[in-house]
């Protein structure tokens, strides 16, 4: 259960984008009465900008009755007083974080203001709270101060921009649908994780413990850096969850996050958790309904070892075979799909992308100068599904389709078990 949620104001809340400039006016203004009533003058009809009206945040506070119900915003109190008195008259904060009680300049992304309001309330455990806003920066300061991340994108245009897509790319804890949502949510975040996310917090080790048809999956676009001519547009690449990298402004939220803790654990062992082969079958589930109608079955595979390595995606596949084998009850399906460990192989002279701290660009030079297929006689026609256990750059991943595409392959999903999130800004 939650017991804090924070709220962001502007666009969260209230549509303001407008107002942007008498906002900032606003700081330090909080005895201008003539800021006051310029900016009653410019608000206008109160309905058409409320995104939560009063009643949904008092039906919000009535079906979660132990939680607290907090402001925080990077808004000014002078500009903040005359809005929330006008839209939310009858609803009382349990309190509010705003631009004065900031110090030292420790401002959204930053989680100072949500680790003050925690200070508040007494609460030291940030997995019982969740900021809820509408921008990254909201996402980044939640990060930081180590709770739940919650995005609104109720207020968002049509045709996203890079902000919006920055946001998404960080894979927040949830994407709110409903105001209904919001309030389960609350309640028992866990159900509304990414799907190995949620597999590990309820600790799911057999399929009957869990419908594998509801997982959540997010998926992100990758792009090659600008000097790389091997691709010219997007790629796709589907996730199950995070890893929170040792950044020092991860920390907060890396101390708690199990998946996080789960990959380092298997760093290094050849055979995985058993949650980790649920949610790839899981993913075959949500991907490929209609698994049974194909006329060539999909070949499952992985971004191979380097040499000298463990050899953990072999093991990965081989024991996603047998899983499935024993789980899969449609003896249709069963015909549908083929385990291969050898798709890909990697030149000698492969390095490591993550031991050898290559750079972006290194990393698809890397992967362009040493991964390739020894059969390609063997791919045109085909359908595949790719996984990788981590996608930071999406190279490994972006390099897999492009090889395959290139022998012939039909159709090529990319699929890691966890996407990186990196130092926050």
């Amino acid at each position: 259960m939650i017991d804090l949620c924070l709220f962001d104001f502007d666009n969260t809340l209230v549509m303001t984008d407008d107002l942007k400039d008498i906002r900032e006016r606003g700081r330090n203004q909080d005895s201008d009465r003539s800021y006051r009533t310029e900016l009653e003058s410019l608000i206008g009809d109160i309905a058409s900008r409320l995104i939560y009206t009063e009643e949904d945040l008092q039906k919000l506070r009535a079906q979660n009755p132990d939680t607290k119900f907090a402001l925080f915003t990077l808004a000014p109190l002078a500009y903040l007083e005359v809005i929330d008195n006008l839209v939310y008259p009858n609803f009382h904060w349990d309190t509010v974080i705003f631009y004065e009680s900031i110090t030292e300049n420790r401002y959204k992304p930053n989680g100072f203001g949500i680790e003050m309001t925690m200070e508040r309330f007494g609460l030291l455990d940030p997995s019982r709270v969740a900021m809820v806003g509408d921008s990254i920066k909201d996402i980044e300061s939640a990060y930081n101060a180590g709770c739940y991340a919650v995005l609104d994108q109720t207020s968002w245009p049509e045709i996203k921009t890079e902000r919006h897509w920055s946001a998404i790319k960080l894979i927040p804890d949830l994407t709110v649908k409903s105001k209904s949502q919001l309030s389960e949510f609350l309640r028992d975040p866990s159900s509304f994780l990414p799907a190995l996310e949620s597999l590990l917090d309820k600790n799911c080790s057999q399929t009957e413990n869990f419908d594998l048809r509801n997982l959540r999956f997010d998926s992100t676009y990758y792009f090659a850096p600008h000097e790389n001519i091997d691709f010219n547009r997007r790629v796709e690449i589907h996730c199950a969850g995070r890893l929170f990298t040792n950044y020092k402004s991860l920390e907060a939220r890396r101390i708690w996050h199990n998946l996080t803790e789960s990959i380092h654990k298997q760093k290094d062992i050849e055979r995985f958790e058993i949650s980790w082969l649920y949610v790839i079958l899981g993913f075959i589930e949500n991907q490929y309904k209609a698994l049974h109608l194909r006329k060539r079955p999909l070949i499952v595979s992985t971004i191979p070892d380097r040499s000298g390595r463990i050899p953990r995606q072999r093991a990965l596949i081989e024991q996603l075979y047998r899983l499935y084998q024993n789980t899969e009850p449609n003896s249709a399906r069963k015909k549908k799909i083929k385990f291969i460990t050898d798709i890909f192989e990697f030149k000698s002279s492969a390095r490591s992308n993550s031991a050898d701290h290559l750079s972006r660009t290194e990393r698809f030079d890397n992967l362009a100068n040493n991964l390739f297929i020894p059969e390609s006689s063997k791919i045109p026609g085909n359908d595949y599904l790719i996984i990788d256990d981590v996608v930071t750059s999406g190279a490994s991943l972006m390099y897999a389709r492009k090889k395959l595409k290139e022998a012939g392959a039909r159709n090529v999903t990319l699929f890691a078990l966890a996407k990186t999130i990196t130092n926050l800004k």
